[in-house]
């Protein structure tokens, strides 16, 4: 049980990687509405 255990993380960090990837998501859609790319507008945030 052990070796599971060392692959959890925090509620923190859970907390800070998923903030990331929704930045990641509003900059990429800003992107595709800049670049006028279809369907940009559809895109979640």
């Amino acid at each position: 049980m052990l070796p599971l255990l060392a692959g959890l993380k925090s509620n923190k960090e859970e907390a800070e990687l998923l903030a990331r990837y929704k930045g990641n998501i509003r900059a990429i859609k800003n992107a595709a509405m800049t670049n006028g790319c279809e369907g940009a507008g559809y895109m979640p945030q």
